[in-house]
């Protein structure tokens, strides 16, 4: 049951708000159809989690948790390196392992984790930025070997080192904040 606070309303939406909650709470038909959409909303997560747990079989990513954005958290490694992606096949939000994604045809970072609990790996790619990047790796991060004209958008902070030779970049402006070790 939808309750709605009228005295919270202003004036002029009492009477517009009074008709909502007739129309949910007192209405057969609409609450059927009600019924009706939040079963197909069900379906719907329903084959989306699916679509994810065979996206996840078919690239060895196990020990995963689905977030309500469709983004997943992997308590492990994930590796899809050499896979010829140009495009990661999932969304990541936090991989508390390492996160290798080498040798592919990658040409951004959309959809990859924020986070990275062990050493990131994206280099032999086709990257020219890392805007939309990691936040922070916890090992080393290689973006070495891409096309990378900027580090504008760069990650926040990598706890080891921080490679990115073999690019075309101008200056290192832009580059991580906090580099622990050697940059």
């Amino acid at each position: 049951r939808i309750n709605i606070d009228i005295n919270k309303l202003q004036n002029k939406d009492i009477e517009l708000h009074r008709n909502i909650e007739f129309i949910i709470n007192d209405s057969k038909f609409n609450k059927e159809v009600l019924e009706h959409f939040i079963d197909e909303l069900n379906k719907l997560k329903e084959t989306l989690e699916q679509e994810i747990h065979d996206l996840c079989v078919k690239y060895g990513i196990s020990n995963y948790s689905i977030n309500l954005d469709g983004s997943i958290d992997v308590n492990g490694n994930v590796n899809l390196s050499y896979n010829k992606l140009r495009e990661l096949p999932l969304k990541f939000n936090i991989v508390h392992g390492h996160f290798y994604c080498d040798n592919n045809k990658l040409t951004s970072l959309n959809k990859f984790p924020k986070f990275v609990g062990g050493d990131c790996n994206i280099s032999y790619n086709n990257l020219t930025s890392l805007k939309g990047s990691i936040e922070y790796v916890v090992g080393y991060f290689d973006c070495s070997c891409n096309k990378l004209t900027s580090l504008k958008g760069s990650l926040l902070g990598v706890g080891y080192i921080f490679n990115c030779s073999y690019n075309q970049l101008a200056s290192l402006e832009g580059s991580p904040k906090d580099v622990k070790d050697k940059f």
